[in-house]
């Protein structure tokens, strides 16, 4: 990661590679096979310039960069096909490359107001994705790959919003979007956005939204002769989003918040009884947050949250949503120059698992964290142990068969230490 920054530039640089064995069987593999192996890299480069016009006209213009690949070896039995193989590799393999410029006006020469318009182009470069069995094409179909995908495609969007004065307790904040996806079709995403200072009542937020998600090359294309994916007829799915927040400040060290949030999904991206990609029913979210903070004058800082939510669609709850959770985060000075230690408390209640057949417990983890960082200096370093209790648990995973095995939890890791240290110049 690199990042500079001049009086009207800035420019950021992003590299990463990652790669994992897999030995767990998933996808039907060979299991305990130190062959599954798993890559996956992205570059991302950004430059933004401001330009000042005027006294009331600035000019962001932002130009992008981005490009990502992954390749996956499964090693499959194969021995009761056509050629008795008892180990064959098959490759995944996705690559896309992406580029785009944004330049956003922002006007003050209105009194009271804040005027954005914003044009964005960007064009998918590539969209490709490759599957094929090492030394054998299509294994059992064909001499040719059993998936040779190739696409691009565009977007274009366009954008107006106005941040209103209404007074000296009130803002209102107007927007509207416009998004050209070329062969998926165009979408409006309007948003409103009201706040209002009360005084001693607090302070008051109402927040409305609309935004789309358009379905990825892998839930339409993704298709090959033994297992499909993809659906080409898989349309974006369409959102509404409905906040209503409350944040009262309890004299100058202490405040407490509340959020109450209703989500609206409609076409949401999920999967048949076959496996293949589909747009579903109706999805709900409802959810109640609050939270509190509190610092002291000797540095000391305490935040706890309490959520409680519902998700699910017109048949059932969502797998993999709890309920309820809880957090608590507390920093203190420990006597020593320089150094701060942090207590984390999580707490998540039982969620549902297999489509609602089963059910994982809930937990709480316990993380300690240690933070050296010398005042005017330009490094730091931190000491940080994660589970600190060592307490088993499990998440919902897709329901598998491996070995005759029915599999929907995996056990999560235990203790971890991590030591960090960062440099900045």
């Amino acid at each position: 990661f690199f990042k500079t920054r001049g009086e009207d530039w800035n420019l950021s640089l992003v590299h990463a590679r990652r790669q994992r064995i897999v030995t767990t069987a998933s996808y039907d593999t060979i299991a305990d096979d130190r062959g599954h192996v798993e890559t996956d890299r992205y570059t991302l480069i950004d430059l933004g310039k401001d330009w000042k016009l005027n006294a009331t006209n600035t000019l962001h213009q932002r130009l992008y960069f981005g490009d990502y690949g992954y390749d996956g070896e499964f090693p499959y039995d194969y021995s009761t096909g056509s050629i008795p193989d008892p180990r064959v590799i098959n490759i995944d393999r996705v690559r896309g490359s992406w580029w785009g410029i944004e330049n956003r006006l922002v006007n003050t020469a209105f009194d009271g107001q804040r005027w954005t318009l914003a044009v964005e182009y960007r064009a998918n470069i590539r969209q490709n994705q490759m599957n094929y069995d090492r030394g054998y094409g299509c294994y059992d179909y064909a001499a040719t790959p059993c998936l040779d995908d190739r696409q691009h495609s565009h977007q274009i969007t366009l954008m107006a919003q106005d941040e209103i004065q209404l007074g000296n307790a009130t803002h209102l904040t107007v927007g509207l979007r416009y998004d050209n996806l070329g062969r998926l079709g165009s979408f409006w995403s309007p948003r409103l956005g009201i706040t209002h200072d009360a005084g001693r009542a607090g302070l008051f937020k109402v927040l409305y939204g609309t935004a789309f998600r358009s379905p990825t090359v892998y839930e339409r294309a993704y298709i090959t002769p033994s297992w499909s994916y993809g659906n080409p007829n898989v349309d974006p799915e369409k959102l509404r989003s409905l906040e209503l927040a409350w944040e009262k400040r309890l004299g100058p060290m202490a405040r407490l918040t509340a959020t109450v949030y209703h989500l609206h999904v409609d076409r949401m991206i999920t999967v048949d009884d076959a496996g293949l990609a589909i747009n579903g029913s109706t999805s709900k979210g409802n959810g109640l947050e609050v939270e509190y903070e509190q610092r002291w004058h000797n540095g000391a800082r305490l935040r706890g949250g309490f959520s409680i939510q519902y998700a699910g669609d017109e048949k059932q709850r969502f797998d993999n949503s709890p309920r309820q959770m809880a957090k608590l985060n507390l920093v203190l000075p420990t006597g020593l120059p320089h150094l701060t230690a942090a207590l984390e408390g999580q707490w998540i209640s039982s969620r549902l698992a297999n489509q609602g057949a089963n059910r994982v417990g809930a937990y709480a983890l316990a993380n300690v964290n240690l933070r050296y960082a010398p005042v005017g200096q330009s490094w730091e370093a931190s000491l940080g142990v994660h589970n600190l209790f060592d307490q088993r648990h499990d998440d919902p995973v897709a329901m598998d068969e491996v070995m005759g095995v029915s599999r929907w939890r995996m056990p999560q890791i235990g203790r971890s230490v991590l030591l960090q240290g960062t440099l900045r110049f």
